[in-house]
């Protein structure tokens, strides 16, 4: 490994970031630590401290594992929550004075020997992140001696923080916050710890035990993680700086996310519950003869009370055949899903086996939780509920809906932090009950039901449940306004921490106590439902009223709100090409489909704050109505061009402005050089959709890939699948639809584009536009509206190059690191956006003064990367 040292100017700048980080640690006698000595390893640095050790590793260019303990060997993690196989980095050590420097390709990690605290640094020295310090405190907690875990970051007042999870108070960013990491039951949390900033970094605490994080200390510049118990220190730093870099380094961590069949991208029909075959069988007539598309009904629990307890794995008389409801159900194109809780009652036929071999926990009654921490209990389970449910010679479900997987005590208690796991006592594992569970049911149904691909619907969220094909829903929420405005920071926190796939129950939960039937409850779950078409599921449930229910065709709406929920069904569904390319882009290239303003305009500091407002991939923002009554509502524009979806009608961003919101339609806006292919109007998901209308939102060049497989099994991991690269470019006017590469068993060999380039009232709204600019016959080979033979390396080169708009306050600019080396095009304007000055640059560090003869101020800096 070739050593090499640091220029004086930028070792001044190590030490004076150092210094400024360690010197409050002087005075603190809880943050003592600092290393005696080190040993170099081909991975990173292994640290003796004057208490435990301290390893210090480098994963990847921008993914660092740092672990401490007060025992004098790291202990294993006995869950497998990071699943990554790192290959050896390629690192260099420096050392100088009081600092050890590990430098790889895209960043710096500088260990203060004083302190043991870690700073990490971009390549030219301005600081990413930066420990104040870390402790593990002995404790005995529950009557098990172990340690509080902490860790505590500097961060600048004006960094927003993200992620952990769910919590449905309102919260947006967690800067000056404190919550509390506590997989519960009701509008409370998921822990989730898993963090991500505007400052171009993100952490994973590693932990299995509640959690305590404090985003307000010492005037809101500092934050912390508090562990209850643990044995370690663990954490996980991923450079960015741009988000989706830094969620793909947590999925590269502990795993990539599945696609799901495409049924399960359409609209999921839930109650609690349906009671009978010709309850089943109702619902699919109600949608099938309205002709209302739909993919998939819901079975929830208790359809085997009269049969037999819970573990049975039966069901009462009135479900009839259920293999052959099942089979009906397919043939109508509908898809299943079943509850199935992780628990056995006594007199059940599973459970004397169950209790003697100690694989059930134990409660205050009848009902027992299945030991999860138990790899053989675990594995009778699934052979049990597979045999029963799932096994497509039995009756072959599409979908577990795992309840309850936190678990609460239900129907009977359980204090899960006193009583004993296979791996220990359950307040050292206090979180992470559900991680097990899905990590056996996804590896079982790959194994055992090889061509379905696997969906689990699950209540609690745990790092790493992304690669186990879950999706999670926020929890038994009110039927209230309330719920529903706190819903939507609450799923934007949540896809945050790099699982992408969120839900609500659309209408809210507690619905038996209310009376759906009057104009204001129409109107709610009508605002809920335009909200739910836009989450990255899309499924309704709760509970109701004898003689109610939230099916579109019901007739307790009136005429005029069936007509409002169809519109948007219909909508989602002629979305189903970019939708399921959104699926595409999160599978293979770690991106999120619901998507916090600060994903794609992070320096833009108005956007910090703002939880009612999402972007829904790269095209649509979109602006939920939470507010009974309203018919319009103020939504911020981030810089560029933007058009109304509704009408076509262009507003200029960087404002605020009050858009209409007719009860009939959510606002919704679409960024200038947006390719958006709409399908036809269809009834599920995987109905043929040959020709494509093709939505192009002028005012930029701009890029889109279709995505198109079998739909339902996992050939596209073997390569067989195509994708569509389709480009616009502005300045002419011309669409380019690329060769496509790849192919699949079915498919379409011939497609029709409609092209539609999108002006006031042209191209507006969900119906098909009866007038397209033009029409591309697509065989497969390249075909455009202005000929241009095969497409231009320099135009491929130029739409693939960085571009980046950022602001940027004092006296230096940093570009992102995937400038690093390049040619830049620069423009710097003042906050009014008068241009300033304009250079070619290769630099990626520049000094305001020196550079560009500016003075130290706050800029709007443009640059794009040229060959």
């Amino acid at each position: 490994m070739k050593k090499k040292g640091l220029p004086r100017s930028s070792l001044l700048r190590v030490i004076a970031a150092t210094a400024l980080v360690i010197l409050p640690s002087y005075f603190s006698r809880a943050w003592a630590l600092s290393i005696t000595s080190y040993t170099q390893e081909s991975d990173g640095i292994k640290c003796i401290c004057n208490t435990g050790i301290m390893k210090v590793k480098i994963c990847r260019d921008d993914i660092v594992h740092v672990a401490y303990t007060s025992a004098s060997s790291i202990p294993e993690r006995p869950l497998k929550v990071v699943t990554a196989e790192w290959e050896t980095p390629q690192f260099t050590k420096t050392e100088s004075g009081d600092t050890i420097v590990l430098q790889t390709g895209k960043i710096k990690v500088l260990i203060s020997k004083s302190t043991a605290n870690i700073t990490y640094t971009d390549l030219g020295g301005t600081v990413i992140l930066s420990e104040y310090g870390k402790s593990m405190t002995p404790v005995t907690v529950e009557g098990v001696p172990t340690n509080t875990v902490r860790g505590e970051f500097n961060s600048p007042k004006d960094e927003g923080l993200y992620g952990l999870g769910q919590f449905q108070q309102g919260q947006v960013s967690y800067k000056g916050r404190t919550e509390v990491l506590d997989q519960a039951y009701g509008p409370h949390t998921t822990a989730v710890p898993v963090l991500v900033t505007t400052g171009g970094y993100g952490i994973f605490w590693d932990s299995y035990a509640k959690i305590n994080f404090s985003g307000n200390i010492a005037g809101n510049t500092r934050y912390a993680f508090s562990s209850e118990c643990g044995d370690a220190l663990n954490y996980y730093f991923f450079y960015g700086p741009e988000i989706d870099q830094i969620i793909s380094g947590y999925r590269a961590t502990t795993g990539k996310v599945p696609l799901f069949p495409k049924w399960a991208y359409g609209l999921i029909q839930s109650k609690d519950r349906y009671g009978s075959q010709a309850e089943i069988f109702s619902v699919r007539d109600g949608y099938r003869n309205n002709k209302i598309p739909l993919d998939c009904i819901v079975q929830d629990w208790h359809y085997w009370d009269g049969a037999g307890k819970q573990g049975c794995y039966c069901f009462h008389p009135s479900y009839g055949d259920v293999k052959k409801t099942i089979t009906d159900l397919h043939s109508a194109n509908i898809h299943t899903m079943i509850s199935i809780w992780s628990q056995l009652e006594e007199g059940s036929p599973p459970f004397n086996n169950f209790n003697s071999k100690g694989w059930l926990w134990p409660s205050d009654g009848a009902t027992h939780f299945i030991d999860a921490y138990n790899k053989d209990a675990r594995e009778e389970f699934w052979r049990m509920i597979n045999g029963a449910f799932f096994d497509p010679d039995v009756q072959g479900w599409d979908g577990w809906w795992l309840d309850n997987d936190e678990p609460f005590p239900y129907p009977n208690g359980v204090n899960r932090r006193t009583l004993t796991t296979a791996m220990g006592k359950g307040v050292l594992f206090y979180n992470s009950y559900t991680f097990p569970m899905t990590e056996m049911a996804y590896k079982n149904w790959r194994r055992d039901i090889p061509d379905k691909r696997v969906v689990i619907l699950h209540r609690a969220n745990f790092p790493g449940q992304q690669s186990h094909s879950c999706m999670q829903w926020n929890n038994d929420i009110a039927c209230s306004w309330s719920a529903l405005k706190n819903s939507v920071p609450c799923g934007l926190n949540s896809t945050l921490t790099g699982i992408p796939y969120w839900c609500t129950d659309i209408g809210g939960y507690w619905g038996a106590n209310v009376d759906y039937s009057p104009a204001p409850m129409h109107e709610l779950f009508t605002r809920w439902f335009q909200y739910g078409a836009f989450q990255p599921t899309f499924r309704i449930h709760g509970n109701m009223r004898a003689g109610q229910g939230k099916e579109l065709y019901n007739t307790m709406f009136s005429a005029t709100t069936r007509e409002n929920l169809l519109l948007i069904d219909k909508l989602h569904y002629r979305l189903m090409p970019y939708i399921y390319s959104l699926a595409w882009m999160t599978s293979n290239d770690d991106y999120t489909p619901m998507r916090h303003l600060v994903f794609d305009f992070r320096y833009d500091p108005q956007v910090k704050n703002i939880g009612d407002q999402f972007m829904y991939g790269p095209a649509f923002m979109v602006s939920p109505v939470t507010a009974e009554g309203v018919t319009s509502r103020q939504v911020y524009f981030p810089s560029g061009m933007w058009y109304d979806f509704w009408t076509g009608s262009i507003l200029n961003g960087g404002i605020i402005n009050n858009v209409a919101a007719p009860l009939s339609k959510i606002p919704l806006h679409i960024r200038s050089g947006s390719i958006v292919p709409m399908g036809p109007e269809i009834q599920y998901a995987t109905e043929r959709a040959d020709t494509i209308e093709l939505r192009i939102y002028p005012g930029k060049d701009g890029s889109f890939t279709m995505y198109e497989d079998e739909g339902d099994n996992y050939n596209y991991e073997k390569g067989h699948y195509a994708t569509i690269p389709i480009t616009y470019l502005d300045g002419s006017r011309n669409v380019i639809i690329g060769s496509r590469e790849g192919s699949f068993n079915g498919m379409e060999q011939k497609k029709v584009f409609n092209i539609v380039f999108v002006s006031s009232g042209h191209g507006a709204g969900g119906e098909i536009t009866a007038d397209p600019d033009h029409q591309l016959v697509y065989t497969g080979e390249q075909v455009s509206i202005i000929p241009v033979g095969a497409l231009p390396a320099k135009i491929k080169g130029a739409l693939s190059l960085p571009k980046v708009t950022m602001r940027t306050v004092g006296d230096r600019i940093a570009f992102p690191a995937t400038f690093s080396g390049k040619l830049k095009n620069i423009a710097v304007y003042n906050c009014s956006g008068r241009l300033l000055h304009k250079a070619v640059v290769r630099k990626n560090v520049l000094d305001v003064k020196k550079d560009l003869g500016l003075p130290t101020g706050v800029y709007i800096v443009k640059a794009r990367a040229v060959k």
